[in-house]
């Protein structure tokens, strides 16, 4: 029988470190996030507001405090979930060895004494659930995979079905490093601020019995070294308290092959819980990847407030691979209304096809959406106003807001949240659930363009195509400038005879845009079809076309 305790330690070479594959790697770590859902903030962010667009009525009320451009300090995202009944649950977060748990188990050796305050548990680097039945045994420990096939590909001994059921009991791993400590130590890096990296593993029974616990201790040559209890020391020195969720070690020796004692295990530890109190909405910890591995540098986002009430949010990153400076800019319209700051962000524009309404598939552009579509296309728009609250404090602005992600699921809301947000699976009764979306922004001084930033002050008249296009009931029509002018924005039928002006005034250079919402100079709703849109400014002219459906 296989010991499932430490998969990828406790049967490992000396080199493990060394030949540790990246697809290994990928395939560990794709293997974590099934089984403890991870989502960055580029991930929360993609995720559908519940507030949609809605006719607003713009307000002057203190425009001037906002004009400028901002630069992006802090970020938060933080998810709150509400229960109609008491309840605690474990904390994931604890249990992946992502924070300290709760206690901290004292291994003392000969000549050095460590303090072990992480848990791994073994199903976040080993899922031998339902849907990874397919394993393998090689000198990466056992690995599981999702059909033959995959298994027969990654693993170099022969595969196996495995139907979880010859093992009944659980498993888990304490350390003195964290999760990212930990995948450092197999690629053969020394963990930061680790003097001896020491590993303790244990498997319980179906009663929660404990029967063996083995630990693994690397020297500073690299030496891997392996001990392990005797058996009839478990019994008076590992205790597991299936109420309060922790292990105690009493005393306990690990031994090595000559059955010399190399570790004493003293202390109690567990992974905590998270409480949630009926009707009180609670902060649910979540594994932000962004803040863990640090890939997003706040100094290189901006935010810009124009006096048209159009803005752009400007992030300026550096390719990993050819050093390179590139940027990546998101337009909106921003107004403000009562005491509240309206975002309109631009999106969508997806040509979807409702054959299967249960399941409808989405296209880059009509032609190819009909090309696989046996019925008429529609164009989607993905457009979401979001309300923020705001507050000055001295230079600062503050802004958050609240989206709703299952709130429009009539069914299934549970299942909803298991799927979207990274909610533990334990809970029950969920009532009500959102993330809280907050930024700390500091003024720059400038007021309209971030040319400081990156040479983003364009060298060509440009109009964009408009965007969504086709469009109902709004779009948006953007162009660059290279110097201030007048600038003239007209809508023209087919026939040249003209529907609206959308703008008539002077305006600075850099990127600009402005919305049509289908409506004529009498305010009247036009007809769909096909319209011109003319950007004049100075010596530059440009017409494009755009389609509005009904």
């Amino acid at each position: 029988m296989i010991k499932k305790t430490l998969v990828v330690l406790f049967s490992l070479s000396i080199s493990f470190a060394s030949d540790f594959s990246a697809d290994k790697w990928k395939q560990l770590f794709e293997q974590f996030q099934k089984n403890y859902p991870t989502f960055s903030i580029q991930d929360i962010k993609q995720m559908k507001s519940m507030i949609q667009s809605g006719d607003y009525d713009a307000s002057a009320r203190d425009m001037e405090e906002f004009l400028g451009e901002w630069f992006l300090e802090d970020e938060t995202i933080e998810i709150y979930v509400t229960v109609d009944s008491d309840q605690s649950v474990p904390n994931m977060l604890a249990l992946s060895a992502m924070v300290e748990a709760e206690g901290v188990i004292t291994a003392t050796g000969s000549d050095f004494e460590e303090e072990l305050t992480y848990i791994l548990d073994e199903e976040a680097i080993d899922d031998g659930g339902d849907e990874y039945n397919w394993a393998c045994d090689d000198v990466y420990g056992t690995s599981w995979y999702e059909s033959e096939d995959e298994c027969n590909m990654y693993c170099e001994s022969d595969c196996y079905f495995d139907d979880g059921d010859e093992e009944d009991g659980a498993s888990a791993n304490i350390m003195n490093m964290s999760f990212f400590e930990f995948f450092m130590l197999l690629f053969g890096m020394e963990p930061e601020g680790v003097d001896v990296p020491v590993i303790v593993g244990f498997f319980m029974d179906e009663d929660y019995d404990v029967q063996y616990v083995e630990g693994l201790m690397f020297s500073d040559d690299g030496e891997m070294l392996g001990f392990e209890a005797d058996s009839v020391d478990l019994a008076a020195g590992a205790a597991f308290d299936s109420d309060e969720n922790t292990i105690t070690f009493t005393s306990l020796e690990l031994k090595d092959s000559l059955r010399v004692t190399q570790l004493t295990l003293d202390g109690t530890i567990g992974p905590g819980t998270v409480d949630f109190e009926a009707g009180v909405p609670t902060l649910v910890p979540y594994f932000d990847e962004e803040e863990m591995f640090g890939e997003e540098e706040m100094e290189d986002v901006y935010m810009v407030f124009n006096d048209d009430s159009s803005g752009m949010e400007i992030y300026i990153e550096e390719d990993e691979y050819s050093g390179e400076m590139y940027t990546d800019t998101a337009y909106y319209a921003w107004w403000l209304d009562n005491d509240m700051l309206l975002i309109n962000f631009f999106g969508g524009g997806e040509w979807v096809c409702n054959e299967n309404p249960d399941d409808p598939s989405y296209w880059g552009d009509e032609d190819e959406c009909n090309d696989y579509c046996d019925i008429d296309c529609e164009v989607e728009d993905q457009s979401d106003t979001i309300s923020f609250s705001y507050e000055f404090d001295e230079d600062t602005l503050h802004i958050a807001g609240n989206v709703y992600v299952c709130e429009d699921e009539t069914d299934g809301y549970q299942e909803c949240l298991e799927d979207e947000l990274p909610i533990p699976p334990e809970l029950r009764d969920i009532g009500d659930a959102y993330i809280t979306f907050g930024r700390a922004m500091v003024f720059t001084g400038d007021n309209v363009s971030i040319s400081n930033a990156n040479a983003l002050i364009p060298n060509q008249f440009k109009v964009y195509d408009a965007y969504p296009n086709p469009f109902n009931p709004v779009t948006t029509l953007r162009y660059q400038l290279p110097e201030a002018n007048m600038v003239t924005v007209t809508i023209y039928d087919m026939v040249g005879r003209e529907v609206k002006t959308l703008l008539n005034q002077q305006q600075t250079t850099g990127l600009h845009g402005i919305q049509w919402n289908g409506t004529n100079n009498l305010g009247n709703t036009v007809s769909a079809g096909i319209y011109l849109y003319q950007v004049q400014s100075g010596p530059y002219n440009q017409i494009n076309k755009m389609i509005l459906l009904k």
